[in-house]
């Protein structure tokens, strides 16, 4: 077997002497991604190459180094340069990468257990209109008084399946600070079950379906998605998480398939109750994600106390999913009775007799929830278990760990001085050791009523320290107020895809430039 890769470029000369060129990686099996760096004179300079096919095609008048950020397949990394060249008598240039044990190991493994994918398999409009229909035939349901035991499953499950057998006994309640003996039903608790294999594995085919057939799917997630991080949770519940600092976290396997199935097309929408940046940090866009509740990886977003406000505009796009979404899955958390579980509810209600509009709500949890007698699905089993077998089901090829981001932290990026997002201007965005900067006018700082972090305004200047790779950060001190924030380093890939609406800190004194077109 070849042990190593070719990374070159071919090159054409046109007829007004500027060139025609592939950047490529030959061959790209051994390759998960690579993250590509043009000159900053680009409109777009940073390409994130993915599948077959690792090329990457312009046009120019000269030479320039590109920056190569691999990501091998098994997880290891390597940085490297290629400086393009141009010869008319010589079409192709290249040099060769070792590959590293890693990567052959497991491609020889996915060679092995190759299987047909199931992601062809998208259903048409009779399959979905099949499954509203089976939902508009059964009513919402009372865990309490349910003698069939379908709530255990859900409303679609149609098999005799067996119930979930108990793995953990409380009579807790699964928020006690949120559920008091009052307002939660009898038979609520934070007990803990897990599906038999044949009944997990029959209701992750169905998920699967659904996922296939579903317009619009959003995520809803809580705390317990990141217990297996390391990251404690407040509800009552077995699991425990090794502590570590929250900000080393790295993700779970339910983020990375997650992550995956957002580039697949399949998730399109993440409501996240949690601050850890664990989403992000698979590779799930920023620009798709809702941190409704504040996050510790964005200036402009502080986590948010209970006395204080949401962010209006994460208020608004919150409402605007629970109102449009066809699917919701919801993972780690209890449905306690957050004001952003109306994302939860409110989906489930469209889909229940006399609505029959959509697909409802899928909840994996080992614990129940107070929405289950309306859940289209129920799973019974920890949200790790679950995603794997879905990963496998659907022949996702998930890479466990954090995703790989653009390490260049000066860019040009199409967004003026204010920081708002352009298609007219673009600025240098300064994210080096020593650069100053400040929170922009958006943002929700005086909304969270975060102590450490009032009276930081946009009139405040603050000051990048060097990146931390370990906790995936870049920090930026306000020595005035004796504080630091931190902005997650998979901004700098989002600003230059012009993927959000607003950057989280900019310049001071940034200057504008026109946008050529």
């Amino acid at each position: 077997m070849d042990q190593s890769i070719r990374l070159g470029n071919t090159a054409k000369v046109n007829s007004d002497g500027t060139w025609n060129w592939t950047f490529y990686i030959r061959p790209a099996e051994y390759v998960e991604e690579a993250v590509v760096t043009l000159h900053p004179t680009f409109r777009n300079p940073v390409h994130h190459l993915r599948g077959p096919n690792m090329e990457l095609s312009c046009s120019g008048w000269g030479t320039f180094e590109l920056k190569v950020d691999i990501q091998w397949r098994g997880g290891e990394q390597l940085q490297t340069k290629w400086m393009l060249q141009f010869d008319e008598h010589q079409p192709d240039f290249s040099k060769k990468l070792k590959v590293p044990a890693s990567a052959l190991t497991l491609l020889s493994s996915d060679r092995d257990s190759a299987r047909p994918t199931s992601l062809g398999s998208m259903c048409g409009e009779d399959d979905r209109y099949a499954l509203v229909a089976t939902l508009g035939n059964v009513p919402a349901l009372d865990p309490g008084d349910d003698p069939q035991g379908t709530s255990w499953h859900g409303r679609l499950v149609q098999q005799d399946l067996p119930r979930p057998h108990m793995t953990w006994q409380s009579q807790r309640k699964p928020r006690e600070d949120k559920h008091g003996k009052k307002d939660a039903p009898d038979w609520l608790n934070a007990s803990e079950y897990r599906d038999d294999p044949q009944s997990l594995a029959c209701k992750v085919s169905i998920l699967a379906h659904l996922l296939r057939c579903s317009r619009k799917t959003l995520a809803y997630t809580g705390a317990g998605l990141s217990v297996a991080a390391g990251i404690e949770m407040a509800a009552a519940g077995s699991a425990k998480a090794e502590k570590s600092h929250p900000l080393a976290a790295d993700p779970t396997l339910a983020h990375c398939v997650m992550a995956e199935l957002n580039k697949c097309n399949l998730l399109h929408g993440w409501v996240q109750q949690n601050h850890d940046g664990l989403p992000q940090k698979a590779g799930y866009r920023q620009e798709d994600i809702n941190e409704i509740h504040g996050s510790w990886y964005d200036p402009s977003n502080p986590v948010v106390l209970y006395s204080g406000s949401l962010r209006g505009d994460l208020y608004a796009d919150m409402k605007d999913w629970a109102k449009s979404a066809d699917l919701v899955l919801v993972l780690g958390t209890s449905l306690s009775g957050l004001n952003a579980d109306q994302c939860v509810s409110k989906t489930a209600e469209r889909s229940l007799p006399g609505r029959s509009k959509s697909l409802g709500s899928v909840i994996i949890s080992p614990q129940r929830t107070p929405e289950d007698g309306e859940a289209s699905l129920r799973l019974f089993a920890c949200a790790d278990d679950v995603m794997a077998l879905l990963a496998k089901e659907l022949n996702l090829q998930v890479r466990p760990g954090r995703a790989l981001f653009s390490s260049e932290l000066r860019n040009w990026v199409p967004y003026d001085k204010n920081g708002k997002r352009s298609d007219r201007v673009q600025t240098w965005w300064d994210l080096t050791p020593g650069a100053k900067l400040r929170v922009p006018q958006h943002n929700n700082i005086e909304g969270a009523q975060q102590p450490a972090y009032l009276g930081i305004t946009p009139e405040l200047v603050g000051q990048a320290l060097p990146a931390d790779n370990k906790r995936c950060c870049i920090s930026v001190k306000f020595a005035e107020r004796r504080s630091t924030m931190q902005l997650g380093i998979w901004w700098i890939d989002a600003a230059l895809r012009g993927g959000v609406e607003y950057l989280p800190v900019v310049n001071i004194d940034a200057v504008e430039e026109r946008l050529l077109r």
